[in-house]
């Protein structure tokens, strides 16, 4: 008897949370299968758009499977309930059962099988966005590199920016190619898993999510091919720029080397003369370059370069020139020291019959003139062996000529102090003595002519010893110090006793008149009484006109008198005020 045929038709619905809902069909007749599904959110075929959501969508895939394993045992169950079922049932309700379970047990594996390619999807599509995120930093990071201002960068920066830009561009086109076959699998799985269903969407769903991957394929290529074509282009400019730089390079690095070698040479001691010329037209030749070094920023770093290296020269030639001027310095000096030493050998000639106030000029003189030298010398004593020599020489005949001088200036100094000495001893032993013991003016003429004639005499020695002063003091500044005062200590106790000896001999001459108009006044009345004497009458006129005449003359002379003795008695007060030797009061009483 023929089995009867069956068709089923068998639905399976699955919830995982608010993220995914699964409904799906499954027809089977004679030999004929299908599955539908019905309603799925996600899409079966959706793979998001980009890196975020194809992670998303994974995320809630991977959420949905590992639902459905922890339902698997519930699962079992189930089916081998409608397994069980079908042993219950009788003809022909058991066939029928049969086919339903076989139908929905085909339903879930045909589910499972699908959901597992879908997760192999979304991994594929992750993997691809990722590669499409990567290959967007590589091409945005290219473009920066390339649109970067390299013409502030040095010569090193800028091979350093090219060869990561390479570095770049050889990952990239590894990331394209990875990306492009990821893409390809995608397309296909996408196809595969397309084809398993019957719904009448599937069809666009699938194109879309292919065109999708397409699309973001093609954006790939065509980023590459751009970034391609603007770094074949930048690459031939910046291999001509570096050729060129390369050239500069190589200028800078030989007047480096000169200049190199240059110091080396001005350190030996080498022709500065020749360094000089050299110096002046590697200058010249280096201010070339930095003019068509400054026609194009790229070579910003060499300019630098340049101009630091134009310092240095400048700077040599600064120090050419200080050596060059050091050796004049040399040669003056020495010219200088020779004629120096010359006129120091004459001075100390002239210093062999020198007096005290030459000595005192000379050498203060020659301290003076080869001060200056010996200090010059001193300053450039590293510069020549010669300078040292010639410095000790100066410092010697100096030092022979200020011991010369000085041995003028103290034998000079010694017959000075001898010469003062015997002055001194002089006044103390002899001249203020004298106005002690002649101070005694007395009463009468002869003593006021023996007082006014030994002062007057002693007057005459004065002169002399004050002709002796006087030359003393007009050598003082050729003393120290400590002579100096002496000698000005003298010389004011000098000046006291000459204003008490000249005192003492005007009022000596004051007394000494005094006592003349007294011996006058004396004769005065003498021939007075002598005419009395010899004429009792006055009848004489003769005379009487005599007798009228000598009183006339007696009036006067006591009018004389009495004012040359006031005046006498007032300066010999003021005299004695200061002379305490001087004994007057006899000479006062007797006036």
């Amino acid at each position: 008897m023929e089995r009867p045929t069956t068709t089923t038709v068998s639905t399976i619905a699955i919830r995982a949370g608010k993220q995914a809902t699964i409904v799906v069909a499954l027809l089977k007749s004679i030999g004929y299968v299908s599955l539908r599904i019905d309603d799925m959110r996600p899409r079966m075929l959706d793979v998001g758009e980009n890196a975020e959501q194809a992670a998303n969508l994974l995320n809630i895939h991977e959420d949905l499977m590992r639902r459905l394993r922890s339902k698997e045992d519930q699962v079992e169950e189930l089916l081998a309930k409608a397994d069980n079922l079908v042993t219950q049932q009788q003809e022909p309700d058991v066939l029928v059962y049969e086919a339903m379970a076989e139908s929905l047990g085909s339903a879930w594996k045909e589910l499972n099988r699908q959901l597992q390619m879908r997760g192999y999807l979304l991994k594929e599509a992750l993997k691809f966005y990722e590669y499409a995120q990567q290959h967007e930093r590589l091409t945005s990071r290219i473009n920066s590199a390339m649109r970067s201002s390299m013409n502030t960068m040095s010569g090193g920066e800028r091979s350093n920016l090219m060869r990561q830009i390479q570095l770049d561009i050889n990952e990239l086109i590894g990331v394209t190619a990875a990306a492009v076959d990821s893409g390809a699998d995608i397309i296909s799985q996408i196809r595969v898993l397309g084809a398993m269903s019957d719904n009448v969407e599937q069809a666009q769903e699938t194109a879309d999510a292919c065109l999708l991957i397409e699309k973001t394929m093609l954006k790939m290529a065509v980023e590459w091919e751009q970034i391609e074509e603007s770094w074949k282009n930048e690459r031939i400019k910046l291999d001509a720029q570096i050729e060129e730089s390369g050239a500069f390079l190589a200028r800078i690095d030989d007047i480096e080397k000169w200049l190199k070698d240059a110091r080396i040479q001005l350190k030996a001691g080498y022709d500065t003369n020749s360094l000089m010329q050299q110096a002046l037209q590697e200058r010249s030749e280096l201010e070339k370059l930095m003019r068509e070094l400054g026609r194009d920023e790229m070579n910003a770093d060499l300019a630098g370069r340049a101009a630091q290296l134009h310092n240095d020269i400048e700077n040599l030639i600064r120090e050419i020139e200080s050596r060059n001027a050091n050796i004049e310095r040399v040669r003056h000096f020495i010219a200088s020291a020779n004629s120096m030493l010359n006129q120091l050998n004459a001075m100390e000639a002239d210093m062999l019959n020198a007096n005290a106030a030459m000595a005192g000029e000379l050498a203060p003189l020659a301290r003076q003139k080869a001060q200056v030298l010996i200090d010059e010398g001193r300053s450039i004593v590293h510069l020549d062996s010669s300078v040292s020599r010639l410095v000790s020489e100066l410092e010697q005949k100096l030092k022979q000529i200020e011991r010369l001088a000085g041995e003028r200036i103290r034998m000079a100094s010694e017959q000075f102090m001898q010469e003062l000495r015997r002055l001194e001893s002089w006044l103390i032993d002899i001249a203020e003595p004298f106005l002690a013991s002649h101070g005694r003016m007395g009463s009468n003429l002869i003593e006021a002519n023996e007082f006014y004639t030994l002062h007057k005499n002693f007057a005459t020695e004065l002169i002399n010893k004050e002709s002796e002063t006087n030359a003393l003091l007009n050598r003082a500044h050729e003393l120290s110090e400590a002579d100096r005062k002496r000698l000005y200590q003298f010389q004011s106790r000098f000046e006291n006793f000459k204003q008490l000896l000249e005192s003492r001999i005007r009022i000596g001459n004051a007394f000494q008149q005094v006592h003349k108009f007294a011996k006058e006044l004396e004769c005065s009345f003498e021939s007075l009484d002598s005419l009395l004497s010899m004429s009792r009458n006055f009848s004489n006129e003769k005379l009487s006109a005599q007798m009228t005449e000598v009183f006339r003359m007696i009036q006067e002379t006591l009018t004389q008198e009495r004012h040359q003795g006031e005046k006498f008695i007032s300066s010999v007060k003021n005299v004695a005020a200061s002379d305490v030797d001087l004994r007057c009061d006899a000479a006062i009483d007797s006036v």
